[in-house]
């Protein structure tokens, strides 16, 4: 199994690695780059395939967000 870095990793490596599979059922591995050695994450191609076409259109966002934003609207300036 060949693995890939993200194009979004740090330098300091903070980051995911995947490997796709070569035959078309076979799940897609996902794991943490700083433990190579570690478990890994299988997910399906198809809820993969989903997912990641949710994030590029941004229709995923994290909801602490969208609540620090409401918090700042409410916030009273400090006297």
């Amino acid at each position: 199994m060949r693995f890939k870095k993200s194009t979004y990793s740090t330098a300091a490596e903070d980051c995911v690695e995947i490997a796709l599979p070569q035959d078309a059922p076979a799940p897609i591995h996902i794991r943490d780059s700083k433990r190579p050695g570690g478990p890994t994450l299988r997910v399906a191609a198809e809820p993969y395939r989903s997912f990641t076409l949710a994030l590029r259109r941004g229709a995923l966002r994290a909801r602490h967000d969208e609540d620090r934003k409401a918090r700042a609207r409410q916030a009273l300036p400090i006297p």
